[in-house]
């Protein structure tokens, strides 16, 4: 097998969240002698990420010569579900390289985990970081926004971005409806579900 037949592979473990096979297939690649390409490292990344194994993902992602902004985001992810500190520090560091431009999956990763540890301030630049970068049109910058908001406990501006995004959604409606319940705010939650149906969404 060569790199193409490796990195196939790897996806498949991917697939079907293999994370032996996965291992096994890797210390194929080492005791071969083949050189990892950068493809092949990204997809070891993304392998052992999504197979539950980030700690094995970081020390792949360590060990590439360069990486790219994909690369970055399947990392930050990644910690986004486990460790939302040290998804923000990955951020942080990425932002180091003038090169990488995040991309919507590093910006609602980076949210997700904003949300997750309640940290509203860094929530805040990075919404600032987003309407720079152009993206905030995209329906899902838009919902992650008003979830990281409502997680954070700032309901009112969560509501502002829910009101000004142009492109809602079912999911942007029921993210801020339950966020309002959540905080018990149920006359707010009534009367944003009394404004769905007129829109004819539920």
């Amino acid at each position: 097998p060569d790199n193409v037949t490796f990195s196939c592979i790897l996806k498949v473990c991917v697939n079907v969240r293999a994370l032996k096979q996965g291992r096994f297939t890797h210390d194929l690649i080492i005791r071969t002698g083949l050189k990892e390409s950068m493809v092949m490292e990204s997809t070891l990344v993304d392998m052992y990420a999504k197979c539950g194994s980030v700690r094995e993902a970081h020390n792949v992602f360590n060990n590439m010569e360069k990486q790219d902004v994909i690369t970055w985001g399947t990392m930050v992810a990644a910690y986004a579900e486990q460790d939302g500190i040290i998804a923000l520090e990955l951020f942080n560091k990425m932002q180091g390289h003038d090169f990488l431009k995040p991309n919507i999956i590093v910006f609602s990763s980076v949210l997700k985990a904003c949300g997750s540890i309640k940290d509203l301030n860094q929530g805040k630049v990075v919404h600032d970081k987003i309407e720079r970068s152009g993206l905030q049109s995209d329906f899902v910058i838009g919902s992650t926004l008003v979830d990281m908001y409502v997680k954070c406990g700032d309901l009112k501006e969560a509501r502002k971005v829910f009101d000004e995004w142009p492109k809602r959604n079912v999911v942007s409606w029921d993210v801020m409806i339950a966020g309002y319940v959540e905080h018990g705010l149920n006359d707010s939650a009534l009367e944003l579900f009394k404004n769905m149906l007129e829109n004819n969404l539920a």
